[in-house]
């Protein structure tokens, strides 16, 4: 319900249901073979804390993660706690987790605001607002 229409939407009938299912059973794979498809919903979340804990302390008041210029790192921060915070989901658990430190919400904001807004309409910031809602501010 959530990720099929989220990844396959670029994706034209029936690619796009395909896609989906097939990165769906490559993501499964990739958590069995890590040890992740057995977790509990409590692990996962705890997992999720104390991740989103040394990230938040790596960061602390500076813009990025290393440098005064984003780098990788500050991509694929960028793009797991933003999906985390801008995707409806069941619960509100996991973006709770992440809202629990604001120099990570914080950092989104500011990727998004100075990357993302203001583009056109099919840019990534609007498709996430369609599945959710904008960050906490």
């Amino acid at each position: 319900k959530i990720t099929h229409p989220r990844y396959g939407s670029p994706y034209p009938w029936p690619l796009n249901r395909i896609l989906s299912y097939q990165k769906q059973w490559e993501v499964r794979r990739k958590m069995k073979a890590i040890g992740w498809a057995g977790k509990t919903l409590e692990q996962v979340l705890e997992d999720v804390d104390q991740c989103c804990q040394a990230l938040s302390q790596r960061l602390g008041t500076q813009p990025y993660f290393f440098n005064k210029q984003p780098t990788e790192l500050d991509a694929l921060v960028f793009g797991h706690l933003f999906t985390i915070l801008t995707t409806q989901l069941i619960t509100d658990e996991l973006s709770e987790k992440v809202k629990n430190y604001s120099n990570l919400t914080a950092f989104c904001r500011r990727i998004e605001q100075q990357y993302f807004e203001g583009r056109e309409k099919d840019s990534c910031t609007i498709t996430a607002r369609s599945s959710k809602k904008s960050l906490p501010r």
